[in-house]
Parts: structure tokens; sequence; C-alpha cells
């Protein structure tokens, strides 16, 4: 399992569309990533919403160190 606590706060969804962002900061070449519903804080009782979203492989590998070099990725997803 995951934990996700040092993000704050959990918060509420509605039904609906819900635009998601997120970088990635080390690198991993052809590294899939997974969008999922907790419903415990943890992965126990998750309900996955998008599998296998795929990583750019285009890009300049980000520095860890420095922020500013991190990889965006934007999506919608359609909480039901």
């Amino acid at each position: 399992t995951n934990d996700f606590s040092s993000f704050g706060e959990p918060i509420d969804i509605s039904p609906g569309p819900l635009r998601v962002i997120f970088e990635e900061g080390i690198y991993h070449v052809g590294a899939p990533f997974r969008i999922a519903l907790s419903g415990d804080g943890s992965d126990a009782a998750a309900c996955t919403l998008l599998d296998h979203i795929p990583h750019n492989d285009e890009v300049t590998m980000p520095s860890p160190s420095d922020p500013d070099t991190y990889v965006p990725y934007f999506i919608t997803l359609e909480i039901p």
C-alpha cells in the first residue's frame, strides 16, 4: 500500500469531470501511471479509474532536486 498522508487531507469529489495534474520528478522509462480512488486511504479498497496511462518517453530527464525540471501530466477523468 502507499502512504499519501504527506500530501495533506483527502478531498471530497463529486460525480462528473475531474482534472488531475501530477508531475514526475524521478524518471522511469516506459513506466505507466494509474489513477484510483481509495475508500480507506490505502490501496486496500481502491477503485481504479484509469490504468496504464502512457509514460512520455520523449522528454528530457528531470532532476529530482530541481522541481522546475519535473515532467507535468494533465488528464481529465469522468468520476462515476
